[in-house]
């Protein structure tokens, strides 16, 4: 599969010097100022919010994939061939490290932007992530980003979902309005009023996600995949993950989680629909939870996390309810 890909990307990257192109461009007439290309679907909102109309954006990785292993459709490869921007998140995610290299291989005009500069990166159970500083310039440790904490007997990866944070997120939007700005002076002003405008959105967002969790910091809230460090640090949460390394819970773990909840109390289990949920399923059962699926990746960001903070905020007591809720047709906020 990966060959036929190399062979689309060579294929491409041949018409996009045949005809011409300019790399953010159309080759003349109507069109976007920018061409741009981001690696999942929130940082294409943010691309959106901050260019407007003046961009178009594509992605690479859809709402529904695994971004730790999907494999770029022939279509998504040819827009990008014709990026003048990617926008690429920068923390670590396997699709970025084996993919980026390829891309900028099909496009080499392309201006590449790590959105994630000026953010600190958390192991997947909230301790500080690895990072060199280097003469003032940022680098993240994007590449063999486990790391074993000694004296506790796990090995903590660095959690690359850094925009599940509205403060991180206002440090990315910020880098994308720069970057749109040195890319499209035109734009410079729109860009940075967009980005504003929209930075003000994920105050409000801030704020009102302050106000659903109120009095619940040093909460263990209890979730599929550990996608959500960020978040949880950023609330005085403690996410409590039940898939480890991309592996499934075994039996005895399941039973091991099913003690913890009913000794924590959850209500909710918060599920990605990119990962199997029958664990989750299988604890709530038990516990009398709800499932809540929710996506690391849904667009609508500000929805998305509203939805977050309501599912980790459902009051305990449900443990023993014969009606054994689980929501598994929650939207993931979009």
């Amino acid at each position: 599969m990966i060959k036929r890909l190399m062979a689309i990307l060579a294929a491409a990257a041949a018409a996009f010097v045949l005809v011409g192109c300019a790399p953010g461009g159309d080759g003349g007439g109507e069109g976007p100022a920018l061409r741009v290309a981001a690696t999942v679907p929130p940082v294409a909102a943010f691309a959106r919010a901050v260019g407007g109309e003046r961009v178009e954006v594509s992605v690479m990785v859809p709402p529904g994939a695994n971004p730790h292993s999907f494999e770029p459709r022939p279509s998504t490869l040819e827009k990008l061939s014709r990026a003048g921007v990617y926008l690429k998140v920068g923390s670590g995610l396997e699709f970025e490290n084996i993919w980026m290299p390829r891309f900028t291989g099909m496009n080499p005009g392309m201006v590449v932007v790590d959105t994630s500069e000026g953010i600190e990166l958390l192991g997947d159970a909230g301790e500080e992530g690895g990072h060199e500083e280097d003469d003032g310039a940022h680098h993240h440790e994007a590449e063999g980003h486990g790391h074993d904490h000694e004296g506790d007997g796990h090995d903590h990866r660095v959690d690359p979902h850094v925009w599940l944070s509205p403060r991180n997120a206002v440090v990315m939007v910020e880098n994308i309005a720069r970057a749109f700005s040195r890319a499209d002076p035109e734009g410079a002003d729109l860009y940075r009023a967009n980005a504003e405008d929209y930075r003000a959105r994920l105050g409000a967002l801030d704020r009102e996600i302050r106000e659903i969790l109120a009095g619940r910091a040093g909460r263990k809230v209890l979730v599929y995949h550990p996608a959500w460090t960020y978040f949880t640090a950023e609330y005085g949460l403690t996410q409590v993950a039940m898939e480890r390394e991309g592996k499934d819970p075994t039996p005895g773990s399941i039973a091991e989680l099913v003690r913890l909840a009913r000794t924590e109390g959850f209500a909710t289990i918060v599920a990605s629909p990119e990962f199997s949920a029958r664990g989750a399923e299988a604890v709530a059962a038990e516990i009398g939870a709800e499932v809540a699926r929710l996506s690391p990746l849904a667009e609508d960001y500000i929805e998305n996390l509203k939805g977050l903070a309501r599912a980790f905020a459902r009051e305990d007591g449900k443990k023993g309810d014969e009606s054994g809720a689980r929501d598994d047709t929650t939207k993931n906020g979009e």
